[in-house]
């Protein structure tokens, strides 16, 4: 968030590292985290609080681009050595997939109150490439360190399971329980039931999986939300922002 945020103004790792975590916390008692945006806006004027939605949405549109394509790799081997998708559905999905990618090639001059897909594609080049490939480079560390953090937890438990196999089947889960929408406060508890059908093919018992998925909830969502709690309590972004005002006038 720190690599985007320069876009509108520079601020500090500690500073990104609040408004993550306040964001977070905004995102946990609405469908699929959208508060995170007013979460992080809340931090800036309001001049430019549809900028940092957007940049928002950029950090958030490369990991989901990663989910997606690591999901679908995953899930079609995952389902080449057990199958629980019949093949129709497969080429069904890719045939919407296309059809859908063909209709905003088509419709992205179309304008709806002002805006079209060009004017995203051109707001999208206004950000610097050097911004863009960090935060690619980034999104990808974050998407790995996400799903190895299941391959140390299940290794830990002494599941035996290939390495690639197990990447595979994790990949699977995020694409499969992100499709639907969800509250992030119940958000183990989907992935959780995904989990337990998926790990079944290869015989891993359904406690390990729940307890593995609650671990991965606490670690990557109620700590960072206790902590987004003790920030929303103590930082005040405006008085921060009149703070920097202040600063920056002197």
């Amino acid at each position: 968030w720190q690599n985007l945020a320069k876009v509108v103004k520079p601020i500090s790792i500690w500073e990104s590292t609040k408004q993550v975590l306040i964001g977070i916390t905004f995102g946990i008692v609405t469908p699929n985290g959208i508060g995170e945006y007013a979460g992080k806006a809340w931090f800036y004027d309001k001049k430019d609080a549809v900028k940092i939605v957007f940049l928002n949405a950029v950090c958030n549109g490369i990991q989901v681009i990663f989910s997606v394509a690591f999901g679908l790799i995953g899930t079609l081997y995952i389902n080449s050595l057990h199958q629980f998708i019949d093949a129709k559905y497969i080429l069904l999905f890719f045939g919407i997939l296309i059809a859908v990618i063909l209709a905003i090639l088509l419709v992205k001059n179309i304008r709806i109150k002002g805006y079209s897909l060009q004017t995203l594609f051109k707001s999208l080049n206004e950000i610097p490439k050097k911004i863009h490939r960090k935060n690619i480079v980034l999104a990808l560390l974050r998407y790995l360190v996400l799903i190895h953090q299941y391959f140390i937890l299940y290794t830990l438990f002494s599941v035996e399971i290939p390495y690639f196999v197990l990447l595979a089947v994790v990949a699977s889960i995020y694409l499969l329980a992100s499709s639907l929408p969800n509250f992030q406060a119940v958000d183990f508890a989907l992935k959780g039931s995904v989990a337990i059908y998926l790990f079944s093919f290869f015989g891993v018992d359904g406690w390990i999986v729940t307890l593995v998925a609650a671990l991965i909830w606490l670690l990557n969502l109620v700590i960072p939300i206790s902590i987004g709690s003790i920030f929303l309590l103590v930082f005040n972004p405006k008085k921060d922002r009149t703070l920097h005002s202040a600063q920056t006038g002197l």
